[in-house]
C-alpha cells in the first residue's frame, strides 16, 4: 500500500506497484519517493493530474450567528399620517378670505412593526442606518393660516410624518444560513407637521 503526501496530508491509494512513471502528472511537480509514500509539491497543476478522490469541503463560519434585517425596502419616506383636523371653513364671498385656526394637538405615538421584534430594533436600525425606534409625545399648540378662494373650502389636518420600510427579519445562523425569517413593516415616526387644504368641494371627511 502506497500513501501519497499533499502537504503534509496522506492520501492512501490502493495500488501496490504505484511509481514515478505511473503518475500522469506535469514535470514541474516534485516528487520525491521513500518509505512507500509519493510526496509533491503542493501546486495545482500537481493535484489536478493526481485525480485524487475528493471529500465535501464542512460547512464555513462565516459569522456569529444572530436576527437580521434583510432586503429591505422603503414603503414610504415621510408618509403623512393624520390624527385630528380642523372645522371645515367655507369662504362664500366673492374675494379670497384668510382661514385663521388654533389649536392644541396632544399625542403620542411611537415606532411599531407589524410581526415580532425577537431581537428588538437593533437589526432594523443596523440596516436603515439609524435609530428607527423613534416615539413622539409632546403638546403642539397649531396656530395656521391658509388663504381660501371664493367660493372655495378650507381646513386643516394635523398628525405626523413616518417613515416605513418592509423587510425579512430573519435569523442567520453561523453558516450564513436562514433558519426562520418573518416578512414585515416597520414604521418610524420622525416629526409631528400639519397640512392645509383648499377645494371647491366640501372634503368626505372631515
Amino acid at each position: 500500500m502506497v500513501y501519497i503526501s499533499l502537504y503534509g496530508k496522506s492520501k492512501k491509494e490502493s495500488s501496490d506497484n504505484i511509481g514515478k512513471e505511473n503518475l500522469s502528472i506535469n514535470s514541474s511537480c516534485g516528487i520525491s519517493i521513500s518509505d512507500n509514500t509519493i510526496r509533491l509539491n503542493g501546486n495545482s497543476i500537481c493535484r489536478n493530474n493526481l485525480q485524487l478522490p475528493t471529500s465535501e469541503s464542512p460547512n464555513v463560519i462565516i459569522g456569529q450567528a444572530g436576527y437580521v434585517f434583510q432586503d429591505v425596502t422603503t414603503e414610504e419616506n415621510n408618509k403623512f399620517v393624520e390624527q385630528a383636523h380642523s372645522p371645515v371653513y367655507y369662504n362664500g364671498s366673492s374675494s379670497t378670505s384668510p382661514y385663521n385656526f388654533i389649536e392644541t394637538s396632544t399625542f403620542s405615538v411611537s415606532a411599531s412593526a407589524s410581526g415580532s421584534l425577537s431581537a428588538g430594533w437593533g437589526p432594523i436600525n443596523a440596516a436603515v442606518g439609524f435609530n428607527a425606534d423613534t416615539s413622539l409625545s409632546e403638546s403642539w399648540q397649531y396656530q395656521v393660516t391658509v388663504n381660501v378662494p371664493a367660493k372655495h373650502y378650507g381646513w386643516f389636518d394635523y398628525g405626523y410624518y413616518r417613515d416605513e420600510w418592509y423587510g425579512d427579519y430573519a435569523y442567520q445562523n453561523q453558516y450564513g444560513e436562514i433558519t426562520s425569517d418573518d416578512w414585515i413593516t416597520v414604521y418610524s415616526p420622525r416629526s409631528q407637521e400639519y397640512q392645509s387644504h383648499t377645494a371647491a368641494s366640501a372634503p368626505s371627511t372631515p
